[in-house]
């Protein structure tokens, strides 16, 4: 990934916050320091003259209002505790469309709001062998298919993830991955910002697309860069941003 030379800071945090073998070790450690105790507690900010505005609750009207989307909400919760069949190509494509797709025709608009109309998110769907072989695909909006990117399937990529357990029968693993040329040339180091902020809306879509269905997913920000950049068949100018494990709820031992 090049970048341009009036986005320095954007380059630099892209470089030093990336994850190979041994800066994960430190990670690691990091994590572990503030387990034991190092995390601050959150300061207590009381409003102006203790003024406060009492909500009202959701309730049943609210939750007519809001439809599915209202039990979707409720029902989303990350799980690692995730199992096979393989999802089909049929439930890839409902969750492909809410994710990223193109949800009206005549503006080409997507189900997600794109920094600039730019349109720098890409999504790929790697996959157990199932109705879909197993590899990483390619979401391709327009034609609302996959195209064929490499033969990682999830169990090639389980080692790169940084999840506590066994994460190798995991059927599904979803990949973000953006485009930062067109948006650090438009908007230099802030176009960076944008970047994480589209691709964390489109996964949003993802979770509560899951909770609907009945699916299990938890979104993930730790993983080894080279390995996940590997499986969309490293495009220059595409950095992968973001992953989500996906798959059926494990019945419970």
């Amino acid at each position: 990934m090049r970048f341009p030379k009036d986005a320095e800071a954007a380059e630099v945090w892209h470089r030093e916050s990336q994850l190979a073998r041994r800066s994960s070790l430190r990670l690691a450690e990091r994590i572990s320091d503030w387990a034991d105790g190092g995390r601050a507690a959150a300061p207590k900010i009381d409003p102006p003259d203790g003024a406060r505005v009492r909500l009202p609750k959701p309730g049943r009207i609210g939750a007519k209002r809001l439809g599915f989307l209202d039990e979707s909400i409720r029902r989303r919760k990350s799980t690692r505790e995730l199992s096979g069949p393989p999802l089909t190509v049929s439930e890839a494509g409902l969750l492909l469309w809410a994710t990223a797709g193109r949800v009206d025709a005549t503006s080409r608009r997507r189900s997600f709001p794109t920094a600039g109309g730019l349109e720098s998110t890409t999504v790929y769907w790697s996959s157990a062998e199932g109705t879909l072989p197993a590899g990483t695909w390619r979401f391709e909006p327009d034609a609302h298919e996959l195209a064929y990117a490499s033969a990682l399937a999830p169990r090639d990529l389980a080692p790169s993830l940084f999840v506590p357990g066994d994460a190798t029968d995991w059927p599904t693993l979803v990949l973000f991955t953006a485009r930062l040329d067109p948006l650090l040339s438009k908007y230099g180091d802030r176009g960076y910002r944008f970047a994480l902020l589209e691709i964390g809306h489109a996964a949003q879509n993802l979770l509560l697309a899951a909770a609907g269905l009945g699916l299990g997913a938890v979104p993930l920000g730790g993983y080894l860069d080279a390995p996940l950049l590997d499986a969309v068949a490293p495009a220059a100018d595409e950095v992968v941003l973001y992953a989500v494990g996906l798959g059926r709820l494990r019945a419970a031992r």
